[in-house]
């Protein structure tokens, strides 16, 4: 079995978010467009919301090295109070890409997000994605974790997450596909070690 990679989810210090924006222009799909002041705007949004305890977001190091994003949300009551739900999201930059580091750094996002660090402790975690998003969807399958899916297409299938679908498909126009852990199940799976230390 491969070791896993030394994964650290590091806070958005000016340092650690200077580097992680002149590193996100050498890459194709830097999610906060080309302009700086959109950024450090954003970066003010995710500070705000860490102090109210919506979510927050993390650069990521895989052996020392900055190779991405991640960000927690937790899902507003408002639009789904039950079961409490935090969406989870990795960003990784070009060059990190095809290295085989995604299992580890969702692991890693994962064993935080359910820690209640920043965010409450939710029930669940998912992922939202386009259903066309295929290489998404399979690297979150190679996962042995027990996934449960609802399609924002398939409403009468749908237990748990059709009004944050509903929400999702609302936004953006577009359907939309939840992949979602349970804690109780994560924690009982083999890809749960305790990382916390790892993630200040």
């Amino acid at each position: 079995m491969n070791e896993r990679a030394s994964v650290t989810l590091k806070h958005l210090d000016p340092s650690t978010a200077s580097r992680l924006w002149l590193a996100g222009q050498q890459s194709t799909d830097w999610p906060f467009g080309q302009s700086e002041a959109l950024w450090q705007t954003r970066l003010s949004e995710l500070a705000a919301a860490e102090v109210f305890g919506w979510g927050c977001a993390r650069a990521v190091e895989v052996n020392g090295e900055l190779v991405g994003l991640c960000t927690l949300q937790a899902v507003d009551p408002a639009v789904q109070p039950a079961p409490p739900a935090i969406e989870c999201g990795t960003w990784l930059l070009t060059a990190a890409r095809g290295r085989g580091l995604n299992k580890d750094v969702k692991v890693a996002l994962l064993d935080f997000a359910f820690s209640g660090h920043v965010i409450p402790i939710p029930e669940w975690c998912l992922f939202l994605l386009h259903p066309d998003n295929a290489r998404a969807r399979a690297s979150l399958l190679r996962m042995a974790l027990p996934w449960v899916v609802e399609d924002s297409r398939d409403e009468l299938t749908t237990k748990y997450f059709r009004a944050i679908l509903r929400r999702r498909a609302w936004e953006t126009g577009q359907p939309a596909i939840a992949m979602a852990i349970e804690r109780a199940a994560y924690f009982r799976s083999e890809l749960h070690l305790p990382l916390t230390d790892q993630c200040p």
